[in-house]
């Protein structure tokens, strides 16, 4: 793996680390979310989850999709063995097994883990 690879995973690693995006990433397994609702939930203010998105979607972990004047955050489906991937089917794996720092009451089944395989 070449040193830019390993700065992309520790880039978008140190970036889920965050308590409030690690719960945004785990609010998102199984379902899409406005950031309306993202707010009620985390019960922060709308620019900070506006903000943690932002930061979110630069790495490729999550999307989002306009639907009527909203838009909708979801995980995102990255190509397998991309670095996205990678560190999405890892983060996934994670966060249905309960591995958050701040845990949130969502089922294990609503993000199932996903095999990784690393080189």
């Amino acid at each position: 793996m070449e040193a830019n690879v390993h700065t992309r995973y520790r880039e978008m690693l140190r970036l889920a680390a965050d308590a409030q995006r690690w719960r945004i990433l785990q609010l998102l397994c199984g379902r899409a979310l406005t950031v309306s609702e993202l707010v009620e939930l985390m019960d922060i203010e709308q620019p900070a989850v506006s903000h943690h998105l932002g930061r979110l979607r630069g790495a490729g972990l999550v999307t989002s999709r306009i639907e009527g004047r909203s838009r909708r955050y979801s995980w995102t489906r990255p190509d397998p063995g991309s670095d996205a991937g990678d560190v999405a089917q890892l983060l996934r794996s994670l966060l249905g097994n309960g591995g958050a720092p701040e845990p949130v009451a969502t089922s294990p089944a609503a993000c199932p883990p996903i095999e990784i395989h690393l080189l």
